[in-house]
Formats: C-alpha cells, structure tokens, sequence
C-alpha cells in the first residue's frame, strides 16, 4: 500500500504469471491508486505479431535476427536462455498474448482493480517498427510518418487502460 500509481507499459504480455504480476501490483499499490496498463489488443492483424516470429517461423526469427544484430548476439538473446528469457519473453510463455478487451477486463477485476478507461491505438505500428528496422536509416523518417497516420487513423492494436485499486 505504499505507492500512489504503478505503471505496466508492454510488460503483462512477457511475464510467466500475468496473475501473480497483478497481485502484485495491488500490494503494492495503496488503496484508490492508479494502475496503467498497456498491451498489445488481438485484432486483424494479431496474426502478424513481430514477437511471435520466433515461434511460427523460428528459423526465419534466426535468419533475420542473426543478419540484423549477428549471429551472437542472437544465441545470447534467444538460446542461452539462463535469465529465464527467450528474447523478452518469460521462456515457459508460448506466445506473445494478444488479449481482447474483455479478456483484459476480467483478469484486472479478479485481481482488485477498477478501470475508468480504456483506449487503443494504431493497427500497423508492430509492423512498420520491425520493417523499419530492415530498412536502411534514410527510410526511417518515411516510416515514422506512415507510423504517426497509423495512430491517426485506427484504434486497434494496443490497448491503453486505466484503472484504481478497489
């Protein structure tokens, strides 16, 4: 109950028990505080999420990774897997979750919190952040652009919530 807000920005989506980060959380955080929440909201595109690469089309992930960051750096994020990561995520997660809206909903009620808001943005971002990583640097302020219409434009891919500790 000591702190006023606490703050998980992409982080539910890569940790091993999404329930325990949550409790967590409303441990910590005193009674009407706020809790912000952003995760990635499953959606058309969902199919196409970047982190998932890696475990639909693993030698592709190693491929482009490795011709990217090189092949060191590769095994060091992706295969010696000693701080319990493979890349970001929590090695015994399957995916990168995409959660609906009302699967998010449920699990931040059953944890104790109360949301006032909910909001989404983009649907292409995921997608023109990796392109632009494979693209050369003179690409890049082509790919911001496209990336700011994006968030102009649709309301799909990540969501934003607010919420309090009941």
């Amino acid at each position: 109950g000591s702190f006023a807000s606490v703050s998980l920005l992409d982080v539910l989506e890569h940790v091993w028990d999404e329930r325990e980060v949550l409790d967590e959380v409303h441990r910590v955080l005193r009674p009407g505080g706020t809790v912000l929440l952003t995760v990635p909201r499953r959606h058309c595109l969902s199919m196409f999420d970047p982190d998932d690469v890696k475990f639909r089309l693993p030698r592709v992930h190693r491929v482009l990774y490795s011709l990217r960051y090189g092949r060191s750096r590769y095994q060091q994020r992706f295969v010696d897997d000693a701080n319990a990561m493979v890349g970001d995520l929590a090695r015994e997660r399957p995916d990168h979750h995409n959660y609906t809206i009302d699967e998010l909903l449920d699990r931040l009620d059953s944890a104790g919190f109360e949301v006032h808001t909910v909001d989404a943005a983009n649907l292409l971002g995921r997608q023109t952040s990796v392109l632009s990583l494979l693209l050369p640097p003179a690409a890049r302020p082509i790919m911001d652009a496209l990336t700011r219409w994006d968030g102009r434009m649709f309301h799909q891919a990540n969501l934003f919530v607010a919420g309090t500790r009941k």
